[in-house]
């Protein structure tokens, strides 16, 4: 009895040894540098009453292409996701128009609130959302200066 007993234990212990010892390379051998970089997807859309053009930013990086004409959109774009500052710029000028940081937030941030003015979902890695440029429809201590509004 005694014998298989330390049999039993010595199979056990040759099993635990090899399952430990099973090489993951599927795992191990990917290369970070193999892998699609994360992006955010966002459709563009200049939404406001003005007719000229409007470029997005995020950031300081101009997203779209070319110019976004009024009542129009852009396609999705890769854009950055997480805590994000998205601005919109008129026609050529440098001056942003609209100005929000998205994200950085675990609650939603009322605008009698002047400590923050980030709201709690930024863009999300993967995912899809849209953009838009809204007219400013009443004054904002979230959005002070600023004519327009940014909506995610």
């Amino acid at each position: 009895m005694k014998f298989l007993n330390t049999k039993f234990a010595i199979l056990l212990g040759v099993a635990a040894i090899r399952t430990a010892s099973c090489k993951k390379t599927e795992y191990l051998d990917s290369d970070n540098a193999d892998r699609p970089p994360l992006s955010a997807k966002v459709k563009l859309v200049n939404a406001l009453s003005i007719t000229a053009p409007i470029n997005f930013l995020d950031f300081t990086r101009q997203i779209n292409t070319a110019m976004i004409v009024h009542n129009a959109s852009t396609d999705y774009m890769d854009t950055q996701y997480g805590k994000v500052q998205y601005n919109s710029t008129e026609g050529s000028n440098t001056s942003y128009k609209s100005s929000y940081v998205f994200g950085g937030s675990a609650t939603f941030v009322q605008e009698t609130d002047k400590a923050s003015f980030a709201g709690p979902n930024g863009p999300i890695a993967s995912y899809y959302h849209t953009l838009f440029a809204v007219a400013k429809r009443r004054p904002s201590k979230l959005n002070p200066g600023n004519r327009d509004s940014l909506v995610l």
